[in-house]
């Protein structure tokens, strides 16, 4: 499956990739669900835009997506190679090639880009002409997109570190360091910052509220319990991003074989738990949480009680990418490139395209009403559902 891929973590010596059903063994995962003769056409999608940008990425695992701005995109590439474009347009106003892996999904906010490698180095780079304003050297790799509030940028890095810096200097301003367990999945949970609290995903299951001006932590909360008598069944770990809504004032995580969980965002609270296996980044949109499951099913949950609304399972296996919102509808990927796009009523399939032969490299991003994706051979592609079609949605 895409993004699961169990690794040691051995103090002072990196990481290193278990191959759990390689030297000829079985995999134990079931072949992909294969997509329906009959495709869905409720509603039309139109691709608006296609260009290659960069190289794009070594392997799917990275999961990079562009950022999007007011008025630019940020396409990164494995490569090093970050390239910035006039949004909606073709332009580009700037590339630089870092002398490291690009690893994370750039963060563009204020007048800077924040962006992690794999060698361990988060660089800030002028979101205006390129020029790098500064780097510095992290204690392991970066995975996870920066998370950015005022004057602080704060990363998860994969030694489990969560360390905090001045936006203008790159001045560390703390770090905290929680436990890690020995096998771990591949990827890290960017922090959610709401007010001056940072929400943090571990490899531990567990989501820690920290202190945003000092790093203090708060609370904390198990999302799952290990169990299980191997390494493997007992992998807990929340690489899924936690998200917030702050008008109701909840916190959302979901983790690996565990739960996911609604907790109050002051005092970690559990509000509700329902069973839940995550590897890819959900979203809220109008009371309802959408999510991908490590089997590929889509669902969507109410935020407030933890109901299943709906699950999609006809794209089980696919190594489907986490959902996003694109005008009224639902946008996720597949491992062969295709694009699907679903009801968020009841997670019908509305229509299907495979603009490029070559899977996307993470999630799509959403602006001017579209849809963007990155693939792995650095293709930028744009699509816009017809939102003319609306009369279909909600149809049983």
């Amino acid at each position: 499956m895409k993004f699961l891929k169990p690794v040691l973590w051995i103090a002072g010596m990196g990481v290193l990739t278990l191959g759990l059903s390689g030297c000829g063994a079985k995999s134990n995962v079931p072949p992909p669900m294969p997509l329906s003769d009959n495709v869905p056409h409720q509603i039309t999608v139109q691709i608006t835009q296609s260009m290659r940008v960069g190289s794009g990425t070594s392997s799917q695992a990275l999961r990079l997506s562009p950022c999007v701005g007011q008025a630019q995109m940020i396409v990164p590439s494995f490569s090093g190679k970050l390239t910035s474009l006039v949004l909606g347009a073709r332009w580009v106003m700037w590339s630089v090639d870092l002398p490291e892996n690009i690893s994370s999904t750039p963060t563009l906010s204020g007048d800077a880009v924040y962006v992690g490698t794999l060698q361990g180095s988060l660089y800030a780079i002028n979101h205006l002409t390129g020029a790098v304003l500064w780097h510095v050297s992290l204690p392991s790799s970066l995975y996870a997109a920066p998370s950015v509030s005022g004057h602080t940028v704060v990363v998860q890095v994969h030694d489990g570190s969560v360390i905090a810096f001045a936006t203008q200097t790159g001045k560390q301003l703390w770090a905290y360091h929680p436990h890690q367990p020995h096998l771990l999945l591949e990827g890290d949970a960017s922090p959610a910052i709401l007010g001056n609290t940072v929400f943090v995903g571990l490899h531990s299951g567990v989501l820690v509220a920290l202190s945003l001006a000092t790093g203090h932590a708060m609370w904390s909360e198990p999302v799952a319990i290990p169990v299980g008598s191997s390494q493997v069944s007992r992998m807990v770990d929340i690489v899924a991003n936690p998200v917030v809504d702050a008008q109701r004032g909840m916190v959302f995580a979901g983790s690996y074989q565990g739960n996911l969980v609604a907790m109050n965002s002051t005092s970690g609270k559990i509000l509700w738990s329902i069973p839940s296996s995550l590897s890819e980044n959900f979203i809220i949109h109008q009371g309802m949480l959408y999510l991908t499951t490590v089997s590929g099913a889509i669902e969507g949950v109410d935020e407030n009680t933890g109901k299943v609304a709906f699950v999609q399972a006809g794209l089980e296996y696919r190594s489907i990418s986490s959902p996003v919102f694109v005008g009224d509808v639902l946008a996720v990927s597949d491992y062969q490139g295709y694009i699907h796009f679903l009801d968020p009523e009841n997670g019908r399939l509305l229509a299907r395209v495979r603009p490029v032969s070559s899977p996307m490299s993470g999630p799509g991003v959403v602006a001017q009403g579209q849809v963007f994706f990155e693939s792995v051979e650095g293709n930028l592609i744009a699509l816009k559902p017809d939102q003319s079609a609306d009369s279909a949605l909600g149809a049983v």
